[in-house]
């Protein structure tokens, strides 16, 4: 839904427990830096509260096709995916 940063670890890291290979991007980059924008999102004027909405949702959804049960990446290769994702998401 892109409403919450829960859907890194509930559903990005469910799929993929990357923890003990140092390639976790749900625990280690994603849910972190979510979670710092969430924690100033009411210091963000309208416009940027509309910007890390955009931002969070594109985010997760630009990683939905992974998580289906067909999908099978390597820990690498997630991280890979979703740090490609960044550009866009941010300036869109």
């Amino acid at each position: 839904s892109g409403r919450s940063c829960d859907w890194y670890l509930e559903c990005l890291h469910k799929k993929y427990p990357c923890s003990e290979t140092g390639d976790d991007y749900a625990l280690t980059y994603a849910t972190k830096f979510c979670k710092f924008y969430e924690k100033y999102y009411s210091e963000f004027s309208m416009d940027g509260q509309k910007w890390v909405d955009s931002v969070r949702k594109c985010l997760q959804v630009s990683l939905v096709p992974y998580i289906r049960p067909y999908s099978h990446l390597s820990c690498t290769e997630v991280k890979k995916v979703a740090f490609g994702s960044h550009v866009p998401c941010y300036v869109e």
